[in-house]
């Protein structure tokens, strides 16, 4: 159990490193987007620089990994995040984003601990309805500027949706050969439910945290 622990732990340290230097690190040095190539670039370095996005869309990679739809499966959360992010364009407010998306970890996360075979449709669509709320979150870095040129909006949503299916997709392979593992109820996806749950966790309490203090100051 303990080796198991820490070949997980080293596995999500790898991804937070990887995310510290992207966001040190940005395509575009926090310079204004002006072609499709800023765009991709973007779109590219997003999913790596957002916490929270990043270890949802590796709980998406192990839950399609369990559906045993490795390489189809994000698909359909790429397809809810482009929904979302054509909303924010378009002036559509989605409500308690932040909230969702930290309901969205601790949800993904007590699936892969708890799993149980499903309808992979009912999984489609949850991705589907939870993608919208991620990708209007992804929408909130180009809304201001850039929105109302198609080229660079095409070249983003490429970029992220490219990224994101890469991400997920390796989170899956990664439990499926790297892992060896044996079904469902191995320890390694337990240990990985558990502690992206934790983080969602974490992150409604400290959206909680914010609430009351915008009261009471």
């Amino acid at each position: 159990m303990k080796k198991l622990i820490i070949n997980f732990c080293a596995f999500l340290i790898f991804c937070s490193n990887f995310t510290s230097l992207a966001l040190a690190h940005h395509p575009l040095a926090g310079k204004q987007m002006v072609n499709f190539n800023d765009g991709f670039l973007s779109g590219i370095a997003h999913p790596l620089i957002g916490f929270d996005h990043l270890f949802f869309i590796l709980g998406v990679g192990i839950i399609c990994f369990l559906a045993k739809r490795i390489y189809i499966g994000p698909l359909f959360f790429v397809l809810g995040m482009s929904g979302g992010l054509f909303l924010i364009i378009m002036g559509y407010q989605l409500p308690e984003v932040e909230l969702v998306i930290s309901l969205s970890l601790l949800l993904s996360g007590v699936v892969i601990f708890a799993w149980k075979k499903t309808n992979f449709n009912f999984i489609a669509t949850a991705f589907c309805i939870i993608g919208l709320f991620h990708g209007w979150a992804f929408g909130e870095t180009i809304i201001d500027q850039e929105s109302s040129n198609i080229t660079i909006v095409s070249g983003y949503i490429l970029g992220l949706s490219l990224m994101i299916w890469l991400i997920s997709s390796f989170s899956g392979l990664t439990f499926k050969n790297i892992s060896k593992l044996s079904d469902e109820n191995d320890s390694k996806v337990k240990i990985s439910g558990g502690i992206i749950a934790g983080i969602g966790i974490f992150l409604i309490l400290e959206d909680l945290e914010n609430r009351v203090m915008s009261i009471l100051v």
